[in-house]
């Protein structure tokens, strides 16, 4: 199954759903503490990567469908986006940071590779019920702790391999494994997204 593209919408400008070229390797989640439901209690950082040395044209073309009007929304503040990926991962906030960068000029001069650092402060919604609410499903409200993040599974890795480079202890499968309620954890395809939660306790 080809895996589901990662979108960015800018709520304070065309509101239309922008596919992501690639899919980006990881995505970090930061909840302030003690702040679980407030407004912009939770952070999402990602780094999205963009390439025409395949295709021709110039990268800008990408960067400002992405990039333009993310600085400022319609009250002055940072533009308003939707970040959504597959099922799990929908994230609405305000930019707090965008930052472009171009990697690679052809012969000519004409941008081929860029990256885009985006940062939103605001709130991930939930797909179901919280421990509080009942409920026990990941990513409820209350089950995603503090350093939890997101990673993109990469061909031939297992959650041995995972475990080994988060945790640096090849151990920690079964944390990862209880963590994102898989019911086969030896069967992962390329272009799922797991939660890496934080290392503690026994792996």
């Amino acid at each position: 199954m080809k895996p589901a593209k990662a979108t960015l919408t800018n709520l304070d400008g065309s509101g239309v759903p922008e596919a992501v070229q690639f899919n980006p390797p990881e995505l970090a989640l930061e909840r302030r503490a003690g702040r679980a439901g407030a407004e912009g209690a939770e952070r999402l950082s990602v780094e999205l990567f963009f390439d025409r040395t395949l295709t021709g044209g110039s990268v800008r073309e990408d960067l400002d469908r992405f990039y333009a009007g993310l600085g400022a929304g319609r009250d002055g503040r940072g533009a308003r986006c939707r970040f959504a990926w597959g099922p799990d991962l929908e994230f609405t906030g305000r930019v707090e940071t965008a930052a472009a960068r171009v990697l690679w000029f052809d012969a000519d001069g004409t941008p081929q590779r860029a990256t885009l650092r985006l940062a939103l402060r605001g709130s991930a919604a939930r797909p179901g019920p919280g421990p509080e609410a009942g409920g026990t499903g990941t990513g409820g409200e209350g089950s995603a702790a503090a350093g939890t993040r997101r990673r993109v599974v990469r061909a031939g890795e297992t959650l041995l391999s995972i475990a080994a480079e988060e945790y640096r202890d090849a151990r920690g499968w079964r944390r990862l494994a209880e963590h994102n309620r898989l019911d086969d954890p030896w069967e992962l395809a390329a272009g799922a997204v797991l939660e890496i939660p934080p290392a503690g306790g026994r792996p």
